[in-house]
Order: structure tokens, then sequence, then C-alpha cells
């Protein structure tokens, strides 16, 4: 195969890749926005039930702490589920071609750069012994 070809195959693995990992880390930011939102919205409004409904079986600052552990546990999973990154079996196989071809394309072009150089000191050599 041709310098060139490797150059493709390069660039062609490396935007594939690229494309992947931007998807995959759109859908983390959604799932982060999501779950902010969510305890935001549904933390706020479930707070004060859950504040009032605990007062009856126990004093207002243990409710008020149960409520908040309670939120910290889901923000925690929430958040853990949100910075889960792994690389999709594409992503990986997409790297590879793109690892295969760039070494064969820099040993396309060690070999072009060699035979280039051979060549020159071929031709000098054929100068001196026939001038």
């Amino acid at each position: 195969m041709r310098p060139l070809g490797f150059a493709r195959i390069v660039l062609r693995a490396e935007l594939l890749y690229l494309r992947r990992v931007a998807r995959r880390h759109a859908g983390r930011l959604l799932v982060g926005l999501v779950a902010a939102g969510f305890l935001v919205a549904c933390l706020a409004l479930l707070h004060a039930a859950a504040v009032l409904a605990l007062i009856r079986l126990m004093s207002p600052l243990l409710a008020i702490l149960c409520v908040a552990g309670a939120d910290l546990l889901i923000g925690a999973l929430l958040a853990a589920l949100a910075l889960r990154d792994r690389p999709g079996a594409l992503e990986r196989e997409a790297l590879a071609v793109r690892d295969t071809a760039a070494r064969e394309l820099a040993r396309a072009a060690a070999f072009g750069a060699l035979a280039a150089r051979l060549t020159a000191l071929l031709r000098r050599r054929d100068r001196r012994a026939g001038g």
C-alpha cells in the first residue's frame, strides 16, 4: 500500500474515533444535566413533604438530616453514572486501525527516505566512476 493510502486510513480512523468520543461525551453531558435537573426539581418538592412526614416521628433537626442524607446518596449515584467513561468497541477498533496505519505510514516513509538517499549515493558514485 502506498503512503498516501496509509495517510487516508489514519485520517479516516482518527475522524471516526473523534466522532465516537464526541458522541459519548455528549451523552454523558446530557445524563449529567438531566441528573442535576432532576435533583433540583424533585428534591425541592420532596424535601418539604419528607421533612413534614418525618417530623411526626422525630425532631425537626433529625428529619432534615435524614432528608439531606438521602439527597447525598441520590446525588452520588447520579454523579457516578455521569462520570462513567468507557470507550466502546467501535472506538477501540478505530484506534487500533489508526495505530496500525500510522505504523505502516511511518515504515513506508522511512523506506522512501532510505530509497531516495541510496539513489542519490548511487548516482554520485556513477558520476564519479564515469567522469
